[in-house]
């Protein structure tokens, strides 16, 4: 066996670590805990890197570097524009691996921090890994003593700090410089943070303005004045009720604006309006009031005298009708009143003309006369003279058309009172079906949860 390389080794097993071949005991070279032949040895450790020619055996003329031989002229820095002109302060290189087929390649500290270094973002100076203690932060590295506040200068090294736009600041100055205020209490929100409705809060601060009870997590309500509410307290204070149930409306909504008021009606006349403002509906309360079918925008017709809502059928069964004789009328044919209800032309003249010809007892138009104390059409009083009647008999005539006509305007006045009796029923009968609607609605979402 032979004693080398600090082991023990069968002759047989004692080879050269570079090539395999056998080494002779008595001539061989030690190098790092291995054994190698004087050729392998020479190529090893003799060989320059950078020229690949041999160093001389004695090292007088090279020098061993980054793991490898240098012949020393060629032990430069690699770097074209090197301020020192390739020149390596006391010797000392900086490897670097090129990836270029050369291998490592030595350069001098500045040229190694300037190529292949990050920057540190307070000096402006490389950081080298292995020189200096540094501090990888707000994705770029520091020199640890440069790590500061942004805001104070209050070394971070080591202690807590928050980013903002790639620069450090410790925990006082960040809540101070961009911190948000909590929307309730005023104070800076430090620690866990609520956001709603763009705006900041504790969490303990996120609580309904009517009640005190904490609203994370759940529905809320923000006011026009700022102040935030929950679902059942907003409901209460805010919320429209619905013109049907009188449940609120809170989000889903649909609308009806009120008929245009009636003109031309006498102090104390009958009021047939319902809707006398903008009526605010439940989707699924919007029906219509005569069938209770469903409604959308576009299948929504309102009453021209009531505002209430009507399907399209209801509403032509209505509306395309003389209010008097209930004859379906053209809309070109039909003359409205005050109120809006349709009428014929025949109907709408009896009923609210109070001059008649005292002759033909229809409505006064045209050219008219008068005689005996009475208006006439100018044809009527013409052929009224040619008959000769006498004028006592005229004047009865008159009262009696007087009479018929105040009976018809009475019995006008008692169908407007019925059809406004009829239209309360029927609103009330609607009323009705939306709120037991609801009810069924608020029961099933009770049993779902």
């Amino acid at each position: 066996y032979v004693i080398a390389c600090g082991g023990r080794w069968m002759v047989g097993d004692f080879r050269c670590a570079a090539t395999g071949e056998p080494l002779d005991p008595c001539n061989f070279y030690e190098y790092d805990g291995k054994a190698y032949s004087e050729k392998a040895y020479r190529e090893l450790l003799f060989t320059c890197h950078a020229c690949k020619g041999a160093t001389a055996f004695d090292g007088s003329d090279g020098v061993r570097a980054l793991g490898v031989s240098w012949h020393r002229k060629c032990y430069r820095c690699d770097a074209p524009d090197c301020p020192t002109s390739g020149t390596l302060p006391d010797g000392i290189a900086w490897g670097r691996d090129r990836e270029d087929g050369n291998g490592v390649r030595p350069f001098c500290e500045s040229c190694y921090g300037r190529l292949f270094c990050p920057q540190c973002p307070a000096c402006g100076e490389a950081v080298i890994a292995g020189r200096d203690k540094c501090v990888d932060a707000c994705g770029q590295r520091w020199h640890a003593d440069h790590f500061r506040c942004a805001a104070t200068g209050v070394l971070l090294d080591g202690e807590e700090f928050f980013e903002r736009d790639g620069l450090p600041y410790c925990r006082d100055a960040f809540y101070e410089k961009f911190g948000e205020r909590c929307a309730a209490c005023g104070d800076i929100v430090t620690g866990d943070l609520l956001r709603a409705a763009d705006r900041a809060y504790h969490p303990d601060c996120f609580v309904c303005h009517e009640t005190g009870e904490s609203l994370a997590g759940r529905a809320f309500y923000l006011a026009e004045d700022g102040e935030i509410y929950g679902q059942d307290a907003f409901r209460q204070k805010f919320a429209d009720p619905c013109f049907l149930c009188g449940e609120p409306v809170v989000d889903d909504r649909r609308e009806l604006e009120p008929p245009p008021p009636p003109e031309g009606l006498e102090e104390g006349a009958l009021q047939l309006a319902v809707v006398t403002a903008p009526a605010t509906f439940h989707p699924q309360c919007l029906r219509c009031v005569a069938c209770a079918d469903a409604l959308d925008g576009e299948q929504c017709f309102a009453g021209p005298e009531d505002g209430l809502p009507y399907c399209e059928t209801c509403y032509r069964a209505r509306y395309e009708r003389c209010f008097v004789t209930g004859a379906p009328l053209d809309a070109e044919e039909a003359v409205c009143d005050a109120y809006g209800l349709p009428y014929s032309e025949a109907s709408f003249r009896r009923v609210h003309t109070t001059d008649w010809c005292a002759f033909c007892r229809a409505p006064l138009d045209g050219d008219c006369v008068s005689y005996a104390g009475s208006t006439w059409h100018k044809a009527c009083g013409e052929e009224l003279l040619k008959s000769g009647k006498a004028v006592s008999g005229i004047a009865e005539m008159r009262a009696k058309l007087d009479e018929t006509m105040a009976a018809e305007r009475d019995a006008h006045a008692r169908r407007l009172a019925d059809y406004a009796a009829q239209t309360k029923a029927m609103l009330e009968s609607a009323r009705e079906a939306a709120r037991r609607l609801r009810q069924g609605r608020s029961a099933s979402t009770v049993l779902l949860e």
